[in-house]
């Protein structure tokens, strides 16, 4: 199976890249095999795919935020962009409070809680 992170956050090299990294290796039990930094590329990256021709596979949605108050965030704005361009959403998306960004703790029940989900859908390949 093949894994591969890619982040929307404006800033390049950003935290959000971090975090996603960090998920996507507990998840899945290894590196990464793809890592896309969307800030890299420019304006209206994700414009550029048609309906359901950006993604094939299982898309996990993770925010970093200011506060607790904006923990739905990934499910108003992440999960509608990533089902158009053809991505199955499992489960909750993972929110993590930016002043908790380093903390182990803020990532930990977030895995074993969807990865029973992702390797269903994934046929028992993750």
């Amino acid at each position: 199976m093949a894994t591969a992170v890619v982040v929307g956050n404006p800033k390049p090299a950003s935290r959000t890249l971090t975090a996603a990294t960090c998920v996507a290796t507990e998840l899945s039990g290894a590196e990464p095999d793809v890592i896309v930094d969307l800030a890299t590329l420019g304006a209206a990256v994700l414009d550029r795919f048609a309906g359901g021709t950006g993604l094939s596979e299982v898309a996990i949605r993770l925010m970093l935020g200011g506060s607790p108050a904006h923990s739905l965030s990934p499910e108003l704005t992440l999960r509608p962009v990533l089902t158009e361009i053809g991505g199955t959403v499992p489960g909750r998306a993972l929110y993590v409070v930016d002043s908790a960004y380093e903390d182990p703790q803020a990532y930990a029940e977030w895995p074993a809680e969807t990865r029973p989900t992702v390797t269903a859908l994934l046929g028992g390949r993750s």
